[in-house]
């Protein structure tokens, strides 16, 4: 569903444009551009632009994939683009407002569209809007002086995002790339604005919220300042700008607030949780298996060490799955989940998470590896100090170099403080302990070491504290 989705909204929007063309005697020609991020491989389509041409400038509908890290996701809005204009720069709706109509706040840009029907009443209003002011553009398109009153205030809005007149001549190559890439992402930012909360919340007619969010805003275009002003005078009459019917926004808001992606990533974890802990606790054990099968008995870190890697992986894999959890476990709210998944989250997102997956078990056996590695291996000829989580076999020492097993009540810590607690500390005759406390628990160590150790004649020790000449291996 997550290709259909998006391909059918790009189909229906494409016969829209097409429909329009036919419908509106003023109307050209239209045709439809795709633009990808990658236009060498047509890789990564950012968005349709449905261009209708008439005489003197071009309508143009412009239906967005991804507006990248800032922008919507399936927004549909439009522009305007002048012919033989010396600039080769494109107005939104709201900068054409700027000068035919400062009266009109209302919206001309619906990001998040999740359906054929929420396409065509968006590309209705457009429609309508534009119809609306027809003559006006046409009246514009060939006024020189409000042309050049259009195309200041918009170099204005740029300048003042950047603090300085960007569009004075240094130098050309490098420089025109730079410029370009400077308008773009002008543009890519006041078009976010239009997805954010704070226009949401002039929508819905919450001027109160909407005010204070706006004026948190550096560098306002001319068209955000006047409605900023607007809400301020009208702040005692606020109405919603826009019927909730073709407010997309606020309907993605509500999927978004359902919680519906958290909720299945919860629900995967869990149900792969008993799948991965198998496999990891059977690794582990595979490993102590075949790496020590002619021990007596290894001293190693539980089984427990597995439980981070097991909600790791479960969680990256169950981002997976998440679609099939919605159809599931969320069937009333399953098609409206399925739709914004489609147009939030594309191919690379699963394939991402395949790859990070496969990456956290590749990770997790290893240090499972190399944690059952670290260990007191005790054989028949001695035990062999492997605590260095990198050691491959350590340094093997004989009994015969073991002076004592000392069994304490209480060890002293770094700070001089006295910590109560039983452990077994072998002990070596040039003075090195190794205290059994840091590998295995009191009564495994009496059940399975203790006896290895009274078999070498090993002598075990009742003390309170360890002496200080006695240095404990870490």
């Amino acid at each position: 569903m997550e290709d259909t989705l998006l391909q059918r909204l790009i189909g229906h929007f494409s016969k829209l444009v097409e429909k329009y063309t036919i419908s509106n005697e003023n109307a050209v020609c239209c045709d439809i551009k795709k633009i990808y991020k990658n236009e060498l491989r047509k890789k990564g389509l950012m968005f349709v632009s449905g261009n209708v041409h008439f005489k003197g400038f071009t309508f143009k509908c412009v239906y967005i994939i991804n507006g990248g890290p800032m922008g919507g996701r399936s927004e549909l809005e439009c522009r305007f683009a002048f012919d033989e204009a010396p600039e080769k720069l494109e107005y939104s709706f709201y900068d054409i407002l700027n000068v035919i109509d400062q009266q009109d706040f209302k919206s001309y840009s619906f990001p998040y569209i999740l359906s054929e029907k929420e396409m065509s009443a968006a590309f209705k209003y457009l429609c309508d809007g534009f119809d609306r002011y027809y003559e006006k553009i046409c009246t514009l398109s060939l006024d020189k002086v409000k042309r050049r009153q259009l195309l200041s205030n918009l170099l204005n809005d740029i300048n003042e995002y950047y603090g300085q007149n960007i569009f004075e001549s240094k130098s050309k190559g490098t420089e025109n790339v730079s410029l370009a890439f400077k308008i773009s992402w002008f543009c890519n930012v006041v078009y976010s604005r239009f997805c954010s909360d704070a226009y949401l919340n002039y929508l819905e007619g919450d001027y109160k919220r909407a005010i204070k969010k706006y004026s948190r805003i550096k560098h306002l275009t001319l068209y955000e300042k006047r409605l900023l002003a607007f809400m301020k005078d009208n702040i005692g009459s606020a109405c919603r700008a826009i019927d909730d019917e073709l407010n997309s926004m606020k309907k993605a808001r509500t999927v978004r607030k359902s919680r519906g992606e958290p909720l299945a990533i919860i629900i995967g974890t869990l149900l792969l949780l008993p799948a991965f802990g198998a496999l990891y606790i059977a690794l582990y054990f595979l490993f102590l298996h075949f790496a020590y099968f002619d021990a007596l008995y290894v001293a190693c870190p539980s089984p427990i060490i597995a439980v981070l890697p097991c909600l790791l992986s479960s969680f990256s894999l169950s981002y997976v799955f998440r679609r099939s959890i919605y159809k599931t476990f969320f069937r009333k709210k399953a098609q409206n989940l399925l739709s914004f998944d489609s147009i939030i989250n594309g191919k690379w997102v699963n394939r991402f998470f395949l790859v990070l997956t496969d990456i956290i078990v590749v990770v997790s056996t290893l240090l499972i590896m190399f944690t059952v590695n670290c260990n007191l291996t005790f054989r028949e000829n001695g035990f062999a100090d492997k605590s260095d989580i990198l050691s491959i076999s350590g340094p093997l020492i004989s009994y015969d170099e073991v002076e004592a097993v000392y069994h304490v009540n209480a060890r002293i810590n770094d700070f001089g403080n006295r910590v109560e607690g039983q452990s077994y500390v072998i002990v070596l005759k040039d003075g090195t302990g190794y205290d059994l406390y840091n590998y295995t628990s009191v009564d495994i160590t009496r059940k399975e070491i203790l006896p290895i150790l009274e078999r070498k004649n090993i002598e075990i020790k009742n003390i309170d504290v360890l002496p200080e000449k006695i240095s404990v291996q870490s």
